[in-house]
């Protein structure tokens, strides 16, 4: 299931980042997949140079990713409008959205994650979500920046294919008390 944070980004980058009149908050992920399809593949690491002692120690400069191929999301997100006049502040970033869609009207792509793996984004069907129930210890709501730290989610659930993302997260420092 993808995170917080990719699921921002992939609505951030629909709606464009210059829109500071509303609040994009991702509400919730279904799962559309039925059968995710796994694909293995060597990722290099962003690692332009090794070290000796890396390479003494046989530490691989690519990594070995396992991925899902092609998955099938629908994501659940909430405008709130940070000016006075709401109405017009929802409607001008819904007009955006539906532009990015059906016109592909932005410069950059959308992805999931990591770069590599394009978005294609259609607006919701009404596809059943896949059911299935996972129990989640830990997952990240974002990576760490440079002015804040990372912060997870602890004890996510997946019911019936739906994952809700929980209200309170946690710095990622205070995950290992």
């Amino acid at each position: 299931m993808p995170t917080y944070s990719a699921c921002l980004g992939l609505i951030t980058t629909l709606i464009g980042r210059r829109n500071t009149n509303v609040e994009i908050i991702p509400v919730a992920v279904d799962a559309l997949d039925r059968e995710p399809r796994l694909v293995s593949y060597a990722y290099n690491n962003n690692t332009p140079s090794r070290k000796r002692m890396s390479i003494v120690a046989g530490d691989p400069n690519q990594i070995k990713c396992l991925v899902v191929s092609k998955p099938k999301y629908r994501v659940i997100f909430e405008l709130r409008p940070k000016t006075e006049d709401a109405q017009r502040a929802i409607g001008y970033t819904i007009h955006q959205l539906h532009h990015a869609v059906e016109n592909g009207g932005n410069a950059s792509h959308p992805f999931l994650g990591t770069s590599e793996f394009l978005a294609s984004v259609t607006f919701a069907t009404t596809q059943r979500p896949y059911s299935f129930d996972e129990f989640l210890p830990t997952m990240s709501k974002q990576p760490p920046r440079k002015a804040r730290r990372a912060e997870i989610y602890r004890n996510v659930t997946v019911k019936a294919g739906r994952l809700v993302f929980p209200d309170q997260s946690y710095p990622l420092e205070e995950s290992h008390a």
